[in-house]
């Protein structure tokens, strides 16, 4: 059993870590991981609305296909809504953090779990950001990083402390920048999601994924393993403090740049899970460990190319990490909770664009 999750080492944290040793390097223009464009049918000739996407995996939309990502019903919702093509630039990958990473390697496709470009990095890297219209933006997990919230610590810490450190000040400063260099964006600000509600997997299978990541760089003979199986603070709780701590700090850091930009339209699309939302549940909106997500089988060769230019000590854990990255990350169903929340804040900004709102 242990060795099926050590070859199945997928979970969120690790899908969302950001592995500095895999970074690349600030360039002048980051390259976009994905670019699309929907034009509405039987639409006069209209100047195209430009959407970007910054962030990391959840934005990105790790494990869907393109057509299932909250991303793109956004894009469509939008081109429907104001009769007008969207152009969508998206930048946001998996393993993005906000903080700036050192880096060697810049990614190929958004699935491939690595640090670089960071979220600040994409901001700063965007190409023509005074022509973006709406942007969707997001991060902040892979700066605790996910992993320790996904597995818990032997400290037991105050996770809502926890996620104001990573949430506050970061976001902030991020979304100070961001309004500075998206001069006209409308910005959307997605935050996250419990990983466990009602229901959470049990202490053994927690256990295993935990010796697998945790322990992984822990010589023999190490007490790794031990320490780990004094068990953390219940999954559900920490989850629950996790996602109301990021809420608040992230709802805190909107309110106080808003004030410094009176004039820009800034929303939190906040994401409730119901009770059989979380992790383990049979209608659960997160894909499961072991679970073949959608792009897998594509997945799978990004993935091999990526460890195989991956330092030498990194090889084997980025392998179980890359291959199985969808791990706690919303399914079709959870992106469309996404959908749905971000749908909602431009339901109310929207009409602020220079186009007609269709009837």
């Amino acid at each position: 059993m242990r060795s099926l999750f050590r070859r199945a080492l997928i979970l969120y944290g690790v899908g969302m870590m950001p592995l500095q040793a895999l970074a690349a390097p600030l360039v002048a223009r980051v390259a976009p991981t994905h670019e699309s464009r929907f034009v509405p049918a039987n639409i006069e000739e209209k100047a195209p609305l430009q959407l970007a996407v910054i962030g990391d995996s959840v934005l990105w939309g790790q494990g869907l296909r393109e057509k299932d990502k909250s991303s793109h019903d956004v894009q469509e919702w939008l081109a429907k809504r104001l009769h007008r093509p969207v152009y969508r630039t998206v930048y946001a990958h998996s393993g993005a953090s906000i903080g700036e990473t050192d880096s060697q390697l810049a990614p190929s496709v958004g699935e491939v779990p690595q640090g670089s470009p960071s979220v600040t990095q994409q901001v700063a890297g965007a190409r023509s950001p005074e022509t973006v219209d709406v942007l969707l933006l997001n991060g902040c997990i892979n700066d605790v990083p996910a992993s320790k919230i996904v597995l818990g610590s032997i400290h037991s810490p105050n996770w809502h402390k926890v996620a104001t450190t990573a949430c506050y000040q970061p976001v902030k400063r991020l979304l100070r920048q961001t309004l500075v260099r998206f001069p006209k964006a409308i910005v959307i600000f997605a935050g996250y999601y419990p990983f466990y509600t009602q229901t959470q997997p049990g202490t053994h299978i927690l256990r295993a994924i935990g010796d697998a990541l945790l322990c992984a760089d822990e010589p023999e003979g190490s007490d790794c393993r031990e320490r780990n199986d004094a068990v953390p603070a219940p999954g559900v709780v920490r989850s629950k403090a996790w996602h109301e701590g990021s809420n608040d700090a992230i709802r805190k850091a909107i309110d106080e740049i808003q004030g410094e930009f009176p004039s820009r339209k800034i929303a939190f699309a906040p994401v409730s899970f119901a009770i059989d939302d979380g992790y383990g549940s049979a209608d659960s909106k997160l894909w499961h460990l072991g679970e073949h997500d959608d792009v897998r089988s594509q997945r799978l060769d990004a993935c091999r190319d990526s460890k195989n230019a991956a330092p030498k000590g990194w090889k084997q854990r980025y392998g179980l990490s890359c291959t199985q990255a969808s791990t706690l990350h919303p399914n079709r169903g959870g992106a469309r909770l996404y959908t749905r929340s971000m749908r909602k804040q431009l339901s109310i900004l929207v009409p602020a664009l220079d186009a007609p709102v269709s009837k």
